[in-house]
């Protein structure tokens, strides 16, 4: 009896003296929930550049810290007591809450802001969810709830707006001069697109998708570094070409020969650009219209480059392997040179006339085989006239017969 009531005794002085330790540790850390007097002020004040952290934390900004500004996405965010940014605190996907100071606004996107009592934010208190401000807390500026979504939906949705009527002018405008001023290039590529199928088809997709994957992988050489980015440079140019020809392709598909290129071309584009409104089936339409086209253009610019090299390379033929001199239009060819051929044959013929003939029985075969010109005949005899002249020696020697 005596044991069992000692034991009693003892676990009674136990709960009795745990119950005064618990009471004397939970009296200080009461008065420490409830003062709101100042806190102890820090001795050591760490600054901190800007803080970003993008899918990770959540990000503590403690007390005694300094920083610029704040800026977290896909987490949390918590300044606590004592810490002071000085800047914006932007946090989107998350929750900021906010014990210190805040020197600038915070912005919360697709998340709520939690301001509680000891925190002091200078500026604006935004968030997409509706903020939870504490009584007790400083809030300078204002606090609403704004919809974020709606605000970035709207953004987006012009900006595909805009991206789709500059492609749309650029491509017609490329299209009007392709059909117009090159109209024997943009033939060629229908009639490759409807007779050359699949050359077409390979060229196109070995340009469309093999230029940038190996452009792609020089990126990480050191030495073909350069040609890489001029490749990948290169394939906007080539899209544009080939969605160009794309176009003029299937616009000459509906409309046969009935019309010109010109209007073959704004059907197809017309075609093209609403369908590349749809989000996905619009894309992947307008992607394979622009490699079919982009080979054909290819194709076709090849087998001009074949035709046309032949004609280049051979000029005509040459007279004794140099090249022909050029003849001024309205000019008679010259004759050939046949006067030493004749003094050749002169020499190989002996002479048969007589050693005692006269010379002047010569010289007027001489003078009738090689007839005087008209503009040398003088301005005081007349063309009838049958009389000897002064200066022929024929007319002044007499007939030896």
């Amino acid at each position: 009896m005596m044991a069992t009531t000692r034991r009693w005794s003892v676990a009674l002085g136990m709960v009795a003296m745990a119950l005064l330790v618990g009471a004397g540790l939970a009296g200080p850390a009461a008065a420490q929930g409830t003062d709101d007097g100042d806190a102890p002020p820090c001795t050591d004040v760490v600054e901190v550049e800007v803080q970003l952290i993008v899918r990770g934390g959540p990000l503590v900004v403690e007390s005694c810290t300094t920083t610029d500004a704040v800026v977290v996405g896909d987490a949390d965010v918590l300044v606590d007591r004592d810490a002071t940014v000085d800047g914006p605190v932007v946090v989107v996907n998350g929750t900021a809450v906010i014990r210190g100071l805040v020197t600038g606004d915070v912005v919360v996107l697709r998340g709520r802001a939690v301001i509680e009592r000891t925190a002091h934010v200078e500026g604006d208190v935004v968030s997409s969810q509706q903020p939870r401000v504490s009584d007790r807390a400083e809030v300078d500026g204002s606090t609403e709830r704004v919809q974020f979504t709606a605000i970035l939906n709207g953004i987006g949705i012009a900006a595909r707006i805009a991206w789709w009527v500059a492609i749309s002018v650029s491509t017609l405008v490329a299209g009007l001069i392709f059909a117009g001023a090159f109209g024997g290039v943009a033939r060629r590529t229908v009639q490759v697109a409807r007779d050359a199928v699949a050359p077409a088809i390979g060229t196109g997709g070995i340009a469309a998708l093999g230029v940038p994957l190996v452009s792609g992988l020089l990126l990480f050489t050191i030495v073909a570094t350069p040609l890489g980015l001029v490749g990948l440079a290169s394939m906007a140019p080539l899209y544009l070409l080939g969605f160009v020809a794309g176009a003029t392709v299937l616009g000459h598909l509906i409309l046969r020969e009935r019309t010109g290129l010109v209007w073959a071309f704004l059907l197809g584009w017309l075609i093209l650009r609403v369908l590349g409104i749809l989000p996905f089936l619009g894309g992947l339409l307008t992607f394979a219209a622009t490699v079919y086209g982009l080979g054909a253009l290819l194709v076709a610019a090849w087998q001009l480059t074949r035709a046309v090299a032949p004609a280049l390379a051979d000029p005509g033929p040459a007279a004794d392997g140099a090249p022909a001199a050029p003849v001024a239009a309205g000019t008679a060819p010259a004759p050939a040179d046949t006067s030493s051929d004749a003094a050749a044959s002169d020499a190989a013929v002996p002479d048969a006339a007589p050693a005692d003939t006269a010379p002047s029985e010569a010289a007027p075969a001489e003078a009738s085989s090689d007839p005087a010109p008209a503009d040398e005949t003088p301005a005081d005899e007349t063309p009838g006239d049958d009389g000897p002249s002064a200066e022929d020696p024929a007319a002044s020697d007499p007939d030896p017969a």
